[in-house]
C-alpha cells in the first residue's frame, strides 16, 4: 500500500486490477500493454471511434475508486449503460494539472459532489454495473474506464469531454491523451514497486 511519503499520484484502485500482468482470469487484456493492443488499452477500436482511456478490471460495488491526487469535482453524471461519471480536476504539489474522468462507477455508490474538494487516496465511488452486462473472455466484466485530458482545451467543462461530431477518433475534446504513463506512475507508488 502507500508508503509513509506521500507520492504525486496514486492508483485509482487500492487493490491490483483483475486485467493486472499475467492476470489469468483475462490474460490478453493487460491494462498497461499498448496502445490499441487490447479492448482494455487507450486507442483500440471501437466500431467507428476509437477507446478513449484505459479499463481496469474489478468487481462491481466492491472495488473502491479512489482519488488519484487532490482535487475538485467538475462533474458527476450519468455516463454508459446505468453508471455514472466522476470528473475531477486534479492537481500535484510539483505543478502539473490534468482533468481525470472516473467512469463506469455506480450512480448509488458516489460519495462527493460538484464543487467538492478531495485528497488523495479518498473514495469517490465504486466500480458499476454496466446494464446490459459486457462479457469479456466469456465472464461478466465491471470495470473503472478512465480517461486523461492534459488540459491544452482548457481546466474546465465549457467545452465538453465528449464530442459525438468531432472528427477525431475518439469522439472526445482535443486534448484527451493516453493516461498509462500517470497510471503506471500511481501504480508503482500504490504497490511500493521501485
Amino acid at each position: 500500500m502507500i508508503g509513509t511519503s506521500t507520492p504525486q499520484v496514486i492508483f485509482p484502485l487500492l487493490v491490483k486490477p483483475l486485467n493486472d500482468k499475467d492476470s489469468a482470469l483475462y490474460p490478453n487484456r493487460y491494462w498497461a500493454e499498448a496502445a490499441s493492443s487490447n479492448s482494455a488499452t487507450f486507442g483500440s477500436s471501437r466500431g467507428e471511434r476509437r477507446h478513449a482511456g484505459r479499463d481496469l478490471y474489478g468487481k462491481e460495488l466492491e472495488t473502491a475508486v479512489v482519488a488519484m491526487c487532490d482535487g475538485i469535482v467538475l462533474y458527476n453524471n450519468s455516463f454508459y449503460n446505468a453508471t455514472n461519471e466522476v470528473v475531477i480536476l486534479h492537481a500535484t504539489r510539483d505543478g502539473r494539472r490534468f482533468i481525470i474522468r472516473y467512469g463506469e462507477v455506480s450512480p448509488f455508490s458516489v460519495k462527493v459532489k460538484v464543487g467538492e474538494q478531495v485528497v488523495q487516496g479518498q473514495e469517490i465511488a465504486k466500480i458499476g454495473r454496466l446494464t446490459p452486462a459486457v462479457t469479456i473472455d466469456c465472464k461478466k466484466t465491471n470495470m473503472l474506464h478512465l480517461e486523461y485530458y492534459e488540459g491544452s482545451a482548457g481546466f474546465d467543462l465549457r467545452k465538453a469531454l465528449t464530442d459525438r461530431n468531432s472528427f477525431n477518433a475518439y469522439k472526445r475534446r482535443t486534448d484527451i491523451a493516453d493516461p498509462l504513463n500517470l497510471l503506471i506512475e500511481g501504480y508503482n507508488n500504490t504497490f511500493n514497486i521501485a
